[in-house]
């Protein structure tokens, strides 16, 4: 049953990932098309690899990247208009998703390799490369309003607003993550003790 549920969930989170690919190239956003072939990418691996490997524990954060897309959709679906880039709303919205979608990248890479980290390291991986991708964001944005004809940056202070904000978000993020999973470990830990004297 739990199973077919998380066969399901990714189901719907493809579906709606692809059509927010879609709206991306429409509006000419390449940025969030990559970012939704990426994470469609995500879920599309444990089907088609064919090493028999259980998901990565944070498997379940990739239904978060499709945050950014839902909204967008939901509040312009009329003419496929996803929320401007100076919307506190699509900070929070694309930090969470990028955020998700570079922990569990960074937890499949641990899964699929021979590559063994520690919960420190995996998290500093996970921080780098989110904040990497929020970097990027930037140059994509410029180029395509240079070369395309788009209106993605709509000035610079509001985009240094934007990585400013999405990287204190995103420690918070990480800090908050690191510790909750460190605490989780702790609080079983204990209780396999307890469990092994009243044996």
């Amino acid at each position: 049953m739990r199973r077919t549920l998380a066969t399901l969930a990714s189901l719907i989170t493809a579906i709606i990932l692809l059509n927010g690919a879609g709206a991306a190239l429409f509006r000419g956003d390449i940025y969030w098309a990559v970012v939704a072939i990426w994470s469609f990418a995500l879920i599309l691996l444990p089907f088609i690899s064919r090493r028999r490997i259980d998901r990565a524990s944070v498997h379940w954060m990739v239904p978060f990247t499709i945050l950014p897309y839902l909204i967008g959709l939901m509040v312009g679906i009329s003419d496929r208009v996803v929320i401007p880039t100076t919307s506190d709303l699509y900070w929070l919205l694309s930090s969470i998703a990028i955020f998700s979608l570079c922990l569990v990248t960074v937890a499949d890479i641990g899964s699929y390799s021979r590559m063994r980290m520690n919960l420190n390291f995996a998290m500093i991986t996970t921080f780098i490369l989110y904040e990497t991708v929020i970097i990027v964001q930037g140059p994509v944005y410029y180029y395509s309003d240079l070369w395309m004809g788009t209106d993605l940056v709509h000035g610079n202070t509001d985009l240094m607003a934007y990585v400013i904000f999405t990287t204190v978000f995103g420690l918070v993020m990480t800090v908050v993550f690191n510790y909750t999973v460190k605490r989780t470990r702790l609080v079983e830990n204990i209780d396999d003790e307890v469990d092994g004297e009243s044996s």
